[in-house]
């Protein structure tokens, strides 16, 4: 990206090429900008401790420069076309041609910055409400009309602060839903530093109590440490195990792969090990963080997978990429096999990358209802 952006901003511009090294620098510091925090803040790459403003800050930046190389491609790719052809033919490249692309680069430059910055207050924004209806096979009627909040990739790390977790607690609360399922993803950073954070979600409520599963960021910001905590926030940790809720209406979770980057000894995603003991005419729901897994699930008795993980896919264009990683599993309802998968969105951002293009953040409402009472 600093290359591209660079030459394609430079190239073409009349000054001398030492006044050229001080723009070139700082792109080429704002394209690197996750190597340099992660040098300024401390051994977790995904959460360097640094202060929030500057880890948001540093990412606007690097927006900006990718917006600015994903626009600049094409004209970069004329402008080293025509200076190729004049050196070849021993002609000087036209002047209009210069000032035309340097207009042009000029424009789409301002263009990212606008882009970068719609992305950055949509991703910061508080996340919207989606109610959803689900029609299961096998639901038992004492939990028709079950209703279960979605809390994904909260992400609370240095650019959280209490009051905002306790605002997202509160209006979870006033929704009295039957259940709350957390989908991991829900820390970045140490328990000693984001325990006051996070302890707010010990306030969270729901009439069959709140559970949740690990995510790959957990794992990366010290794994069993945050198992603990959550038990002690009464936040019930499915880790490849399950609960019945209802008479024949269970809700199991697994791990997530990363646990075998955390250290000391945790348990690898074991979805036989999850629904071991549960009937196979019973209705299931599955948490697991990624939402790939829903193919091996789909193979089992589960009636619904509930994911995240994915952001929803962030910006247009990325919902590709993250879907090559995920079996092609980005965002909302998909239909694999007999089994529903639903992905959220996620409920906040990723300070890494806090962008959000088209791609909403959400707390997901989700009421249950029989396939035979659909209409």
């Amino acid at each position: 990206m600093a290359v591209l952006v660079s030459y394609q901003l430079l190239r073409l511009v009349r000054i001398s090429k030492y006044w050229k090294l001080l723009p070139v620098l700082l792109i080429t510091a704002a394209a690197l900008k996750s190597q340099i925090v992660y040098l300024l803040g401390g051994d977790n790459y995904f959460a360097p401790d640094l202060p929030g403003w500057l880890l948001i800050t540093a990412a606007w930046f690097y927006a900006v420069i990718f917006f600015s190389s994903v626009l600049l491609i094409l004209p970069a790719a004329a402008t080293f076309t025509a200076i190729i052809y004049c050196k070849s033919k021993k002609i000087a490249l036209p002047e209009k041609f210069r000032q035309s692309v340097n207009k042009l680069n000029i424009a789409l430059l301002l263009t990212a910055v606008l882009l970068a910055s719609a992305a950055l207050a949509n991703g910061l924004r508080s996340p919207a409400l989606r109610h959803v209806e689900l029609f299961l096979n096998d639901l038992p009627p004492e939990a028709e009309n079950y209703r279960i909040t979605v809390l994904a990739d909260l992400h609370i790390d240095r650019t959280s602060s209490p009051e905002k977790v306790r605002k997202l607690v509160e209006r979870v609360n006033e929704l009295q839903s039957n259940t709350v399922v957390i989908l991991g993803d829900t820390v970045d950073g140490k328990v000693a530093t984001l325990a006051a954070m996070v302890g707010e979600l010990a306030e969270l409520r729901a009439s069959d109590g709140v559970f949740g599963i690990m995510g790959n960021h957990e794992y990366f910001s010290g794994g069993r440490e945050w198992v603990e905590f959550f038990a002690a926030c009464n936040i019930k940790m499915l880790l490849n195990e399950h609960v019945e809720l209802r008479k024949g209406f269970y809700l199991a979770g697994i791990t997530d792969p990363a646990a075998g980057y955390s250290k000391g000894s945790m348990a690898m995603p074991d979805l036989a090990e999850a629904l071991r003991g549960i009937a196979p005419d019973a209705c299931t729901v599955l948490l697991a963080h990624r939402p790939g897994h829903a193919v091996k699930a789909a193979e089992k008795a589960v009636a619904l997978q509930l994911s995240g993980h994915t952001h929803g896919g962030m910006i247009p264009g990325f919902s590709y990429l993250v879907g090559r990683f995920n079996e092609n599993f980005v965002s909302g309802l998909y239909h694999v096999k007999n089994m529903l998968l639903y992905v959220s969105n996620g409920s906040s951002i990723w300070s890494g990358f806090p962008f959000r293009l088209w791609a909403d953040s959400e707390i997901t409402i989700i009421t249950l209802k029989s396939k035979g009472n659909k209409k």
